[in-house]
């Protein structure tokens, strides 16, 4: 499980790009779930850049319990408080991680971290991606 290749924070997509290469060089699968992008200019929490039917969506109805116990992990995070405020704990998504092609940015908008002038954009990264691809020793699967 990793997070999606969606541009709203270079950590999450460098996981993402990490899992992919792993995911293939041990022939096990990888699941991804949405934290946030800004793909449509606005910031946009827990929602795939890209919508089809492979999504699987749970939403947490079991019991006010569970949705608690959630909701006091989100907590420990007090770093994070401002910006996980508005995400919703009673919905988990993942899918199976498509093909991403991470020699590109996830989208042709500006990504999030851009938006915040970070000192790295999406094409440094995706450079970055491409050193390591490129550093794979001869037989091994590309990411």
């Amino acid at each position: 499980m990793t997070t999606a290749y969606e541009g709203g924070h270079p950590d999450h997509d460098a996981c993402s790009f990490l899992s992919s290469v792993i995911g293939k060089q041990f022939g096990v699968p990888v699941w991804e779930m949405p934290l946030y992008n800004r793909a449509a200019g606005e910031l946009v929490r827990q929602q795939f850049l890209i919508r089809d039917d492979s999504p699987a969506r749970a939403v947490l109805t079991a019991s006010v319990e569970e949705i608690q116990h959630k909701k006091k992990m989100i907590s420990a995070y007090q770093s994070q408080a401002d910006f996980i405020k508005d995400f919703e704990p009673e919905v988990e998504q993942f899918r199976p991680q498509p093909q991403y092609d991470f020699t590109q940015p996830p989208h042709k908008g500006v990504l999030n971290y851009e938006a915040w002038n970070w000192p790295m954009s999406g094409t440094e990264l995706c450079e970055a991606f491409k050193k390591v691809v490129g550093e794979q020793r001869p037989g091994e699967k590309a990411a």
